[in-house]
């Protein structure tokens, strides 16, 4: 039998675990929401930023830069062609009657360029702002001093060939970097290596006239592997425009 005040040891310690607990997931719960409230001013912010996409199936094998501005009401963006392989030199992309539109000069040849105009595009920012997104804490970094928390968020995108319906949905996975001390977004990661794989794949379909299960099949014996990571550095974020309509 044990005595009283071997029980009331006990109760006591269990009462002292459950309120450490608590207060520990309070404390979550709180740095949760203000981490949400950052990204969401964010979503509704005027910023500029550098956007370098790596991957391993480029011709070049070089990081392509740009710089870019969005500002966020009424929606206008901006890239401008810095370093890299592309002909992609730069993107004017604006919302008009409700639809996003965009203008691109591309260089066809060393010198020589010429413009698309008023085509039907996304938004600069579409790959990661958007609604609905799910976010769960993945733990801090330190980049050059800075205590940056890192919330991650994944989604679904449809896979197209062409102007075809999707015939995959390929999963996107985006980190969003913040800096809590100051409240700001300080870079943002893209991981899109799924979808574009699958994209590769759905050509292999449509050019070999083969199934899906057949193209991913070669693809894994041909031992190829996918890495596309485009990263956002985010400068110069003017909130002045959030919660206006």
């Amino acid at each position: 039998m044990f005595n009283k005040r071997f029980i009331k040891c006990i109760i006591g310690a269990v009462c002292i675990f459950i309120l450490v607990i608590t207060l520990i997931g309070g404390k979550t719960i709180l740095e949760k929401k203000a981490a949400l409230e950052v990204i969401n001013n964010f979503f509704q912010s005027n910023y500029e930023y550098t956007k370098v996409s790596s991957s391993n199936y480029s011709y070049s094998g070089e990081d392509v830069v740009y710089k870019g501005k969005i500002i966020y009401e009424p929606y206008q963006g901006i890239e401008e062609y810095v370093s890299g392989s592309s002909i992609i030199k730069t993107v004017y992309t604006y919302e008009e009657d409700n639809k996003i539109y965009g203008d691109t000069q591309l260089e066809l040849e060393p010198g020589k360029y010429t413009w698309t105009k008023k085509q039907i595009m996304n938004k600069l920012n579409f790959q990661y702002v958007k609604e609905d997104l799910k976010f769960k804490h993945a733990g801090s970094k330190k980049e050059k001093g800075n205590e940056l928390e890192v919330y991650r968020t994944s989604y679904e995108y449809p896979v197209f060939l062409n102007d075809d319906d999707a015939k995959m949905y390929s999963t996107i996975n985006v980190n969003y970097y913040l800096d809590m001390k100051n409240k700001k977004v300080v870079k943002i990661i893209i991981d899109d290596s799924e979808y574009q794989q699958d994209y590769q794949i759905l050509q292999k379909m449509e050019n070999e006239n083969i199934t899906e299960d057949e193209a991913h099949k070669q693809f894994i014996e041909s031992n190829e592997s996918v890495k596309s990571i485009t990263t956002i550095t985010v400068s110069n974020i003017d909130e002045s425009t959030k919660n206006k309509n």
